[in-house]
């Protein structure tokens, strides 16, 4: 962004992956396609005691298009 305009174009995006219980091997599956897609990624990850479900999150910026 320069002079009140946007150059380029960003979008963000979350992956949400919820399961009973955690489970690293399905969250390792994710990433593997997120890092064989070249997408730089964060991952958070929260209980949801209410529900009894574990929550991963997994934010993607996507620049340009």
């Amino acid at each position: 962004m320069a002079d009140n305009r946007n150059y380029v174009k960003r979008s963000n995006y979350q992956i949400e992956l919820y399961t009973s219980k955690k489970d690293p091997a399905l969250e390792e599956r994710v990433e593997a396609l997120l890092n064989a897609n070249r997408l730089p990624y964060s991952k958070s990850e929260q209980e949801l005691g209410t529900e009894s479900m574990c929550q991963v999150v997994y934010s993607v910026q996507l620049i340009g298009g």
